[in-house]
This record gives structure tokens, C-alpha cells and sequence, in this order.
């Protein structure tokens, strides 16, 4: 699991880079966040709180490429899941 969990944590510091460097490459980064969910949504033993930071920055680059449905269902996903937490 740790081993997992250091390759989202790779792939999403790989975004950040891509999307910085590179002249906010967006396609790039959301091919890269993609990577991290998958990885991410298939462990056991879920991390929540990086799962909602990838979800929140795939929000973000689609709405960089003009989208607007898609981050606005992602944000809600995120809000349901942060209640279900607190709850």
C-alpha cells in the first residue's frame, strides 16, 4: 500500500510540474491526475485527503480547458465525501 501511495504522490507532483514548466500544458496534467485517481481509487485503504486534493486539481485543469459541467460535479463529489467524513 505505502508503495502505491508514493506513486500518486509522484504522479501528482509530476502535474504540478507539467502544468507549471510547461506553460500549463493542461492535457498533460489531466492525463498525469488521471494516473493518481486510478492508482489512488484502487487501494484497500483509501487516502482520503489525497484523493480529494487530485480530485479538487482535475476540478481545476478542466475548468483551465474551458469545461465547465464536469469540475462542477467533481466539486459536488468532493463536498459529499467531506460531509460523509464529518459525519
Amino acid at each position: 500500500m505505502y508503495r502505491k501511495s508514493a506513486l500518486t504522490k509522484y504522479f501528482l507532483e509530476q502535474c504540478c510540474i507539467i502544468a507549471i514548466s510547461y506553460y500549463f500544458k493542461f492535457d498533460e496534467a489531466k492525463l498525469l491526475l488521471e494516473k493518481a485517481l486510478t492508482l489512488l481509487t484502487s487501494q484497500e485503504d483509501k487516502d482520503w485527503d489525497l484523493l480529494m486534493k487530485v480530485n479538487r486539481a482535475v476540478a481545476g485543469v478542466l475548468t483551465s480547458l474551458g469545461l465547465e459541467n464536469e469540475p462542477e460535479m467533481i466539486l459536488a463529489r468532493i463536498r459529499t465525501i467531506e460531509e460523509t467524513i464529518r459525519s
